[in-house]
C-alpha cells in the first residue's frame, strides 16, 4: 500500500508540474499575441492620422477650387470673381459637382 501511495503522489506532482509548464507557455503565447495586437493598433493609429491630414488638405477650399479650375468646372474671370461654366452661376451654387469631383479623385 505504501508503494501505491508513493506512486500516486509522484503522479499527482508530475501532473501538476506539466500543468504549470503548460500554463506558463500559454501565458507567454498570449503575451506575444497582445504585443502584436498593440503594435498593429499603433500602426493603424499612425495611418489614420496620416489619412486625416491628407483628407484635410484634399478637402480644403483652396484645393477644391484649384481642382475645379483644372477640370474646367470653375472659370476665374478676375480678382475675386469666379463662375462655373454655366452662365451667371456662382461657385457656391456648385456643391453637387464639386462633391462628384472630390469623390472621383479619392
Amino acid at each position: 500500500m505504501t508503494q501505491r501511495r508513493v506512486l500516486l503522489v509522484l503522479g499527482i506532482v508530475t501532473f501538476l508540474a506539466f500543468v504549470t509548464v503548460w500554463q506558463r507557455i500559454q501565458t507567454a503565447q498570449w503575451g506575444y499575441r497582445i504585443s502584436e495586437a498593440m503594435e498593429a493598433k499603433k500602426k493603424l493609429n499612425e495611418e489614420r492620422e496620416t489619412l486625416r491630414v491628407e483628407l484635410t488638405s484634399v478637402t480644403s477650399p483652396q484645393q477644391l477650387f484649384a481642382l475645379a479650375q483644372e477640370k474646367k468646372i470653375v472659370v476665374s474671370y478676375g480678382e475675386g470673381e469666379h463662375r462655373t461654366n454655366a452662365p451667371d452661376s456662382r461657385i457656391t451654387a456648385m456643391p453637387n459637382e464639386l462633391q462628384k469631383l472630390l469623390a472621383e479623385n479619392q
